[in-house]
């Protein structure tokens, strides 16, 4: 069964947090070239990153 939008509607209070681990620990790997790449929901989720990231 296909998840609905709506299982991953909850998910978006907890987007900049898992995206922030991420990239963190692609850092820690030594990864400096981090490209998010989205599809469907997601990409309102990236969306929202990044406008929140760039006014910090």
């Amino acid at each position: 069964m296909m998840p609905r939008v709506k299982d991953y509607e909850s998910l978006m209070p907890q987007a900049a947090s898992r995206f922030d681990s991420a990239i963190g620990y692609l850092k820690e790997q030594g990864r400096s070239n981090i490209v998010l790449v989205a599809h469907s929901l997601g990409v309102e989720m990236v969306s929202y990153y990044l406008s929140d990231a760039a006014d910090k």
